[in-house]
């Protein structure tokens, strides 16, 4: 079955369990997002040096200004302080190996 388009400024929430040979996970806690008003999730533009992803959020490297942005894939969220998802990973190396 295609699944539904996503429609702009609509509240969208959903929860995963996998399912394999072995049993079921655990359901995760529900997630939820708002999509961008006036535009379609197809339209939001994608930075082009990605670093390292978690979750909805995508570590990214601005070769102009030569810094670090994050970038949420879901939302189009462009800012400079790192998400909750990229606080815990101190002294870890990122895809360029710079530790971080």
């Amino acid at each position: 079955e295609d699944p539904e388009p996503i429609e702009p400024a609509k509240n969208y929430q959903f929860d995963v369990c996998a399912h394999n040979a072995v049993g079921s996970s655990p359901t995760s806690s529900p997630a939820a997002f708002l999509t961008p008003g006036g535009r379609s999730a197809a339209q939001i533009s994608m930075p082009e040096m990605t670093l390292r992803t978690r979750d909805m959020w995508m570590e990214c490297w601005d070769a102009e200004k030569e810094s670090v942005f994050y970038f949420n894939r879901i939302s189009g969220i462009k800012r400079t302080e790192p998400p909750e998802e990229f606080q815990t990973d101190a002294g870890t190396k990122n895809k360029m190996g710079l530790t971080i």
